[in-house]
Order: C-alpha cells, then structure tokens, then sequence
C-alpha cells in the first residue's frame, strides 16, 4: 500500500501584538507609565501648539512632576491614582486596578490637557541640547483606553469634547482625534478605540507615528460664556495601542 505525503496547508490563528502604554497598576503610579519609554504624566492648560503663545513659549508644555498647578492661567489642575475599570480583568491576579484621576477646574473657553511626554535622549556628553526620545508607533493601527468624564461642583456644559493628541518631532502640528463618543456626566467606564487612519493631518500622519513625542488627553468645554467656571474628573486607564 503506497502512502502519500504532500505539502500540508496550516492556518495559523493571527497574533493580536499589544502594546500597554500605562495601565496604571504598576508601583510606578503616575511617576513612571508601565511603558517606561514614557515620562511622568502631567495636567494643565492646553495649548494649541499651532498658535504661538506670548513670549514664544508654549504654556501648555511645562515638563513639571505631576500634579503641577500651571501658575498665572485660566486652569489648575491635579493628578492622582484612583480605582479603575474594573470591568477589565487585572493586568495579572491579585492586581488592584487603578487609573488615573485628573481633577481640574477652568475658566471658558480655556481647556485642560493630561499628557505623558517621551523621555529626553542621552546625548553622550556632547555639547548640544539633549532631545526627546522619538517612539515609532507605525507598527499598530489604534489607541484605546478606558474613560470617565464626571462634573465636578459645577456642570460640564452641553458639547463638551475629550480630544486626544500625538505631538511629533516631524511635524509641526499633531495628530488630533475628536471624534470620541463620550457622554459628560455618564457614571460608567466606557473602552474608547480611536484607529490611526481617523486621526486628521492625513497627510502627514505616518511620519508623524513614526516619530511620537507625546499623547496628550485634552478636556474641551462645550458652549458657556466666556469666563464661566467648569470643574471636573477625567478618570483614564488601560491605555494600549493595538
């Protein structure tokens, strides 16, 4: 009896490749994301890196440790670790889940932004300025993260928006996503999944993920008269790219 053999076909299950950016259950709290590419987290005023701010400097980027308060501006802001999701199983057993909590109150129509930045680049000694670590996020193709918008003393006015942002070394202008479905005021986490390809900037946006200095998290009040006071949470976790 003659047996033949021939080439065998496999399908092979595809390996979903995930990346945790900060998860938020580490000892590192809100000094030291789980990935550790990344800097301490930090909140304050948002500004639009497109528009010059007085004196040439961009208020919104202050590098200070977390929880800095930007003096002299239209917000304050404070961070700090809270309970999280927990409808998303721990990142091993026995973890405690936690996020991170940004308090924050403002005056309209400023906006707030929670942000972890690249850590700064070793330049071996050399004379020049050290630089921003650059992170090549090319090789995924959405960010999601878990989510949590609550008032704070006063009500989230009608229109209020969560944008997230990728501020690059290739471009001048980042990365901005605003088409986040989340409801002001809703009691319960909801997953946000925000694929690259709906990021504006169309044309700049894979060198652009080639070269990630920084994801920011912006709180946008929605219609309030100007100099209307607004306070709330932003309560973030599971932040991932896929």
């Amino acid at each position: 009896m003659a047996l033949l053999l021939g080439p065998s076909c496999y399908s092979l299950p595809k390996v979903e490749v995930i990346r945790v950016i900060d998860d938020f259950a580490e000892d590192g709290g809100l000094t030291q994301p789980t990935w550790n590419v990344f800097g301490p987290w930090t909140c304050g005023l948002h500004v639009d890196q497109s528009q010059p701010s007085e004196g040439g400097q961009d208020a919104g980027q202050d590098g200070g440790a977390a929880g800095d308060v930007d003096a002299g501006q239209a917000v304050t802001c404070s961070l700090e670790i809270g309970a999280g999701d927990n409808t998303d199983p721990p990142p091993f057993p026995g973890a405690i889940t936690q996020a991170l909590v940004a308090n924050f109150d403002l005056s309209t129509p400023s906006s707030v932004e929670v942000v972890t930045r690249t850590k700064t680049a070793s330049n071996a000694g050399g004379d020049a300025l050290p630089s921003s670590t650059k992170v090549n996020f090319t090789g995924f193709s959405q960010l999601l993260f878990n989510a949590l918008l609550l008032p704070g003393t006063t009500s989230l006015p009608i229109g209020t928006e969560l944008q997230v942002e990728l501020h690059c070394a290739a471009t001048p202008d980042p990365l901005v996503d605003q088409d986040i479905t989340l409801t002001p005021g809703a009691q319960t986490w909801k997953t946000i999944s925000l694929p690259f390809t709906a990021f504006t900037a169309a044309a700049q946006r894979e060198s652009c993920l080639a070269t990630v200095e920084s994801l920011s998290f912006v709180v946008v009040p929605g219609s309030a008269p100007a100099g209307s006071n607004v306070t709330g949470t932003l309560h973030l976790d599971n932040i991932r790219l896929e």
